[in-house]
Order: structure tokens, then C-alpha cells, then sequence
């Protein structure tokens, strides 16, 4: 698996819902295409196959923890496809 050294910077909604765990632990931050359907940990909504979406992993209690952001969630904007 390979990762960016592309700073992704989120929202605030993200910050706020994220940051007592996770910013301080952070892994990698990057955004892929979904080949399967997915659920965002922001709003519940599906992220569905050909999707753009953030994968977001953090280091908790010595475990590493993926979690997915659509993309709109992630960056706090409506974006139209």
C-alpha cells in the first residue's frame, strides 16, 4: 500500500467530530477511489463504488483504525458531480 506525502487538510465538521483521538495520531490522510460501497463516519451516507472519498487512518491504543469521509464531508463542501 502506498501513501501520499500530500498534506490533506479537513474541515472543521471533522476536527471537531476527530480531534480528542485522532489528529495526534495520524497515520495518513489520502483520497482514492472506492471499489466498494462504503458508509462515511461523518454523515452515514453511502459512498458508492467509482466514488472519490477519504481514507483516514490513526493510531489508537496501539492499533491502527481506518475510517472513510466522502469527500463533500471531509472538505465541508457541497460539491456538485
Amino acid at each position: 500500500m502506498a501513501f501520499s506525502n500530500t498534506i490533506i487538510k479537513p474541515s472543521n465538521n471533522v476536527k471537531m467530530l476527530l480531534a480528542p483521538i485522532v489528529f495526534g495520531n495520524v497515520r495518513s490522510t489520502v483520497q482514492r477511489t472506492s471499489n466498494r460501497k462504503r458508509q462515511c463516519y461523518g454523515t452515514g451516507n453511502v459512498i458508492v463504488k467509482g466514488d472519490s472519498y477519504i481514507n483516514h487512518q490513526f493510531r489508537y491504543d496501539t492499533r491502527i483504525v481506518t475510517i472513510s469521509f466522502s469527500v463533500e464531508f471531509f472538505y465541508g463542501t457541497n460539491l456538485i458531480k
